[in-house]
């Protein structure tokens, strides 16, 4: 087993940190930005599991939410993950959004689902950025 740290491309987002934070605080609000390829959608306020393709259901959790600015997910189904969300403030109206999704998996795993989930992740983020641009 090795560590494995997708780190994607952080996004700045027309919007205030604190209006950021609040939507990606909420997992009801995730499915929205969700690819077709994700199908038995779940969720409330704290959880949610989804399914991608072939790959068994997926759940996640927030664990824990930092005021305005972190939001630290756990994830478990083929593999646990930790997935943390961080917002920063450029200005009053504007602000940068990024993930990291570390994991402790082996290194044939690692091959397959490295630029997957990052593509994923990467997908999320860009969902946020057009989400705000209204």
């Amino acid at each position: 087993m090795s560590a494995t740290k997708i780190e994607v491309e952080k996004r700045d987002i027309k919007a205030p940190q604190d209006k950021v934070f609040a939507y990606l605080a909420d997992f009801n609000n995730y499915q929205e930005m969700m690819p077709e390829s994700v199908t038995n959608w779940e969720s409330d306020l704290d959880k949610c599991s989804l399914q991608v393709s072939m790959v068994p259901k997926i759940q996640m959790e927030i664990v824990e939410r930092l005021a305005n600015d972190t939001i630290k997910i756990k994830g478990s189904g083929p593999f646990d993950f930790d997935l943390l969300v961080s917002i920063e403030t450029i200005d009053e109206a504007h602000c940068r959004c990024g993930m990291i999704f570390e994991a402790e998996i082996n290194a044939f795993m690692k091959m397959m689902i490295e630029k997957p989930m990052g593509q994923f992740f990467g997908y999320l983020t860009k969902q946020v950025q057009k989400k705000f641009e209204i």
